[in-house]
């Protein structure tokens, strides 16, 4: 007998699979696989570049930087997530959302809780 997240993988990859393609449904299961159960960055992300998100400065804090990537909620929020342990930029736990961040030189990876990525470049 199946367990009840197998039969789940299944019914979204058949649904995906129903309104895109099969190939786009085992592509999505894979995605789900790799992020959620081996705890890996996906592969597809939104990208950002350092100057589109905050110009010309050269450093900014870290709570500012996801902010600009207008995929949080409010500022307070980023902050609460950050003290919560929930964000890691290239894997590495972050603790102070006032913290500097660089401009990078090549790119960085964020992640805050499980579900949000993305990429900055330099």
């Amino acid at each position: 007998m199946a367990t009840p997240m197998a039969a789940k993988k299944r019914l979204a990859a058949a649904l995906v699979g129903q309104f895109h393609s099969m190939n786009a449904g085992k592509y999505e299961l894979e995605q789900f696989e790799q992020v959620f159960s081996k705890n890996k960055i996906p592969d597809d992300m939104p990208t950002f570049t350092w100057s589109d998100l905050l110009g010309n400065a050269d450093s900014a804090p870290l709570f500012e930087v996801m902010a600009q990537s207008d995929l949080f909620e409010s500022k307070g929020a980023i902050r609460r997530l950050v003290q919560q342990g929930a964000v890691k930029i290239d894997s590495v736990k972050q603790d102070d959302p006032n913290q500097e961040i660089n401009r990078p030189t090549s790119q960085l990876i964020f992640q805050a809780g499980k579900r949000i990525f993305f990429k900055l470049l330099a």
